[in-house]
């Protein structure tokens, strides 16, 4: 596996060396680094960038190149991101390549007080890329960017590949530039990021970043996150797991997971809808395998899930509306809803948010997978 990624990153690198070589007034391949991904944070000296690029040139000898990192990190400081950027780059005495970045990490000194800034560098600069995954990062942004969990050939790449895989499993949300820039420029939209830990040598991301214009409104645990992933209809796997009183810890698979939502005003007030329907498969139960299921226990289950998925939501939706931020895209659903009601509350979206109410309604129906469990 690893001796295929190593083939997919060097024909990647001749092929972009293929283009630039047939452009005039480009830089040749070995005038550049090739950026995986990058960090950004701010402290009283200003902005500090750190980029992760390719070093296939690395030393070592064939077996350790196979199974080890093939990555450099060079860091720079400066009074703006793209000045920090160039004094990475040289540092390096090469210029840095944005074409193939993965991700970029926030630090708390960005995400809390200058998330404005880095939204103005997404939007305007030249090296931002439209699918980039954005993510803020629990502690230094460079520690985490540099953790070689697992032995990764690309960290970059492996920590944008648990973001994606995280958010259709609904411990993670994962969040490109492009869907960052939308949801910045929308009237009445907010936007939210991932929050990546690092815990000795393992990362992991179980909470949600949701803001109010630039101000950082609240952090989603991972039961909240669960229930706004689900909102927001990102989810398409994941485990879910349940207190039953007579089987006691029984975990269920989700196997698929669709919701409508729309918004509305009711007197004023600001109405949101949610209409959840998961498949779910029964995966385990505490009270052991010789334990047959009843259809009674597995109607009791399947309310039970449903009234877990309906709190999470239920809370995610409250740490939102609540805190003033709309994630959630409330008022977007009203202009779709009515145009005349959504003229009526966008001048004052903001003071009204936190009077939202929700009506989430959840189905949730367990399949049979063997003979064993008898549904």
């Amino acid at each position: 596996m690893k001796t295929k990624a190593i083939i997919r990153i060097i024909t990647a690198v001749f092929i972009i060396g293929a283009l630039m070589s047939g452009c005039a007034n480009t830089e040749h391949i070995s005038d550049i680094s090739i950026v995986e991904g990058m960090s950004i944070d701010r402290n009283s000296e200003g902005f500090v960038v750190t980029a992760q690029a390719l070093n296939l040139a690395k030393s070592g000898n064939a077996s350790e190149g196979i199974s080890g990192n093939v990555t450099m990190n060079i860091s720079g400081r400066g009074e703006n991101i793209s000045r920090a950027i160039d004094n990475a780059s040289e540092g390096l005495s090469k210029k840095l390549f944005f074409g193939q970045n993965r991700i970029v990490i926030f630090g708390s000194g960005i995400a809390e007080n200058h998330c404005d800034l880095c939204i103005d560098y997404f939007i305007r600069s030249s090296n931002s890329q439209p699918d980039v995954v954005l993510c803020i990062a629990q502690g230094d942004p460079a520690d985490v960017l540099e953790n070689e969990e697992h032995d990764a050939i690309v960290p970059a790449q492996a920590l944008a590949k648990m973001l994606k895989n995280g958010q259709q499993n609904g411990f993670a949300a994962c969040v490109t530039a492009s869907d960052l820039a939308n949801l910045y420029l929308d009237e009445t939209s907010d936007f939210y990021l991932p929050v990546i830990e690092l815990e000795g040598d393992n990362t992991y991301s179980g909470k949600t970043a949701v803001y109010d214009g630039t101000r950082l409104a609240a952090v989603l645990d991972k039961n909240e996150t669960l229930g706004f992933l689900i909102m927001k209809n990102k989810l398409s796997g994941g485990v879910l797991t349940v207190n039953d009183e007579i089987l006691g810890k029984t975990s269920f698979e989700i196997i698929t997971s669709r919701t409508k939502t729309k918004a509305r005003l009711t007197d004023g007030v600001p109405v949101f809808s949610a209409n959840i329907k998961l498949t779910l498969i029964i995966n385990e139960i505490e009270a052991g395998a010789d334990r047959e299921l009843s259809n009674s226990d597995v109607t009791r289950l399947e309310q039970e899930a449903q009234q877990l998925i309906a709190e999470y939501c239920r809370l995610a939706f409250e740490a939102c509306t609540h805190n003033s931020s709309d994630a959630l895209r409330i008022g977007k659903h009203i202009a779709r809803h009515s145009s005349s009601q959504y003229n009526q509350i966008k001048a004052d979206w903001k003071s009204r948010l936190p009077s939202s109410v929700s009506e989430i309604s959840v189905q949730c129906k367990c399949k049979k997978i063997n003979d064993n469990t008898k549904v």
